[in-house]
């Protein structure tokens, strides 16, 4: 998915990678309407060349985000692995990393 924002002849553009930016963005623009009296008919914001509300853009946003972990399930396992370097079996020694399965 690409992701767009137009606001008053300023245009952002967001790769399908870019989804966390694009999220964090909608998230300001959120505050921003609702602590500045502004509406949100000022921005648009478009997904896939489909130009959606602020609440369709974070769904957009959440769905892309459910599909990487859904890959990374099926294709990858979390384990956890020791720190280089450290001592002990202390819990703050120990990092979680994905690996293939």
């Amino acid at each position: 998915m690409k992701f767009i924002i137009n606001h008053k002849g300023t245009t952002q553009k967001y790769n399908a990678s870019g989804w966390s930016d694009f999220e964090s963005t909608l998230l300001e623009i959120q505050s921003w309407i609702l602590n500045n009296y502004c509406q949100e008919l000022d921005f648009e914001f478009v997904v896939d060349g489909k130009i959606v509300n602020l609440k369709e853009a974070f769904e957009a946003a959440n769905q892309v985000w459910e599909d990487i972990k859904n890959k990374r399930n099926k294709n990858k396992k979390q384990i956890w692995v020791r720190k280089q370097g450290t001592q002990g079996n202390f819990k703050n020694n120990f990092k979680q990393i994905w690996v293939s399965k």
